[in-house]
């Protein structure tokens, strides 16, 4: 474990958000399967010369991996990185009704990066948008205020299954 921490401190070119046994300078990728971000239960997994890649401890993809190759990590939590979280939004479709969420959204400072936006034939509206965010309590926060506005019937973060 020694030697592969050593070699990916050497390649790592930018600063992350985790630790890795209290070694904070590792070539870490994160996982697009799981998206992980900061306050989520997160597990390592070291990949054949591409560091260490991020996952929840939660996530299908890594479960069905060889264990030896898991490797316990923390959330740095003084190092400030924003990461990209893609939730789903199930509403009515009325008008002014993406505004109000676009303003829910905003007034936690989070940028949204990507939004599709289309229409059901029961007059429902479905809404992925890509945030960028700081951490869990943040995602939380937006998802509760999403949910508070009248003819929102879910919204809720996007991870895959496969």
């Amino acid at each position: 474990m020694e030697r592969i921490a050593e070699e990916a401190a050497k390649k790592s070119k930018e600063k992350h958000s985790v630790k890795v046994r209290g070694v904070d300078d590792l070539l870490v990728r994160f996982a697009r399967c799981c998206s992980p971000v900061p306050g989520d239960n997160v597990i390592g997994f070291i990949t054949r010369g591409r560091g260490i890649s991020v996952h929840a401890k939660a996530c299908p993809k890594v479960l069905g991996t060889d264990p030896n190759r898991l490797v316990d990590i923390d959330w740095d939590l003084s190092a400030k990185a924003e990461r990209k979280v893609q939730i789903r939004i199930v509403c009515a479709d009325r008008p002014g009704l993406l505004g109000e969420m676009s303003e829910a959204i905003g007034a936690h400072e989070v940028n949204i990066t990507n939004a599709r936006i289309g229409t059901t034939k029961d007059r429902r509206a479905v809404c992925l948008f890509s945030l960028t965010i700081a951490d869990l309590t943040q995602l939380k926060n937006i998802l509760s205020k999403l949910n508070a506005i009248p003819g929102v019937v879910t919204a809720d973060r996007v991870q895959k299954k496969d």
